[in-house]
């Protein structure tokens, strides 16, 4: 046998790189929140409290529907930097294809899901 390993040798975090990249992630983190707090009062006086009540609803809803990536995301990542690390260029377009054909497929399922509860529970009302 000889002593070579399939496993990429640990990366070295010294010299402030894990310091940087916990920092880039802190302000990653809490700009949009600092960003958030002006201009959500501003959109509250330009567009009103009923209109800004149907806003938080939809942002609401968007981020369940979140939830719906079943981890693809992630797992896409996980595989480019995969790909990155051993030098396979040639993977990383197929990744990216097969990972965006999937997450238009379920949008298009889900799509369809909710056109279809909504035309039942409308049906099952008389029109005025």
């Amino acid at each position: 046998m000889s002593g070579v390993t399939n496993n990429p040798e640990p990366l070295d975090i010294t010299n402030g790189l894990l310091e940087r990249n916990w920092a880039l992630n802190l302000v990653s983190q809490s700009l949009p929140l600092l960003v958030a707090v002006p201009c959500i009062s501003y959109l509250i006086r330009k567009v009103g409290t009923e209109r800004f009540g149907i806003l938080s609803i939809a942002w609401a809803l968007l981020g369940y529907l979140g939830l719906f990536d079943l981890g693809l995301g992630r797992a896409t990542t996980k595989f480019v930097a995969e790909c990155l690390g051993r030098g396979e260029m040639e993977k990383m377009p197929g990744l990216a294809w097969t990972s965006m054909a999937s997450q238009v497929l379920f949008g298009i399922a889900g799509g369809l899901l909710l056109s279809q509860l909504y035309r039942r529970r409308r049906g099952g009302k008389q029109r005025g």
